[in-house]
């Protein structure tokens, strides 16, 4: 898939799907698609190609409800269609719902990880 002149991944693909079913951060992201076989974390190329994502419309940052700081992964029509997501009201709720609590903990403790939230 091309878009922009860009060409969409299997991997950005992927992502995107991904994105469209959590909230999260760009640091969560890329510890979920840029891990090296070594450890690490490819977080200036996982923070380009999410760039080039919204560069092309497929994804935005927005500043979180609760912290002035943290900026969470969002996707837009254009990303959930092209990561197949199901946008459908009854299919998010019913998708939020089922995460719910353990979603709610792990957004949190990554939050307390991060050094969000302590005073």
């Amino acid at each position: 898939m091309v878009r922009s002149g860009v060409l969409v991944t299997p991997r950005d693909r992927a992502m995107l799907a991904w994105i469209g079913g959590h909230v999260m951060t760009p640091e969560q992201a890329a510890r979920r698609f840029f891990a090296r076989s070594d450890g690490e974390v490819g977080e200036r190329t996982a923070d380009r190609r999410l760039a080039k994502l919204q560069w092309m419309g497929l994804e935005r940052r927005d500043a979180a409800p609760l912290w002035r700081s943290l900026r969470v992964i969002r996707l837009t029509q254009a990303g959930a269609n092209a990561g197949q997501v199901d946008t459908a009201p009854e299919h998010l709720g019913r998708h939020q719902s089922s995460r719910g609590l353990g979603h709610l903990r792990r957004v949190v403790r990554h939050l307390l990880d991060v050094g969000i939230g302590r005073m």
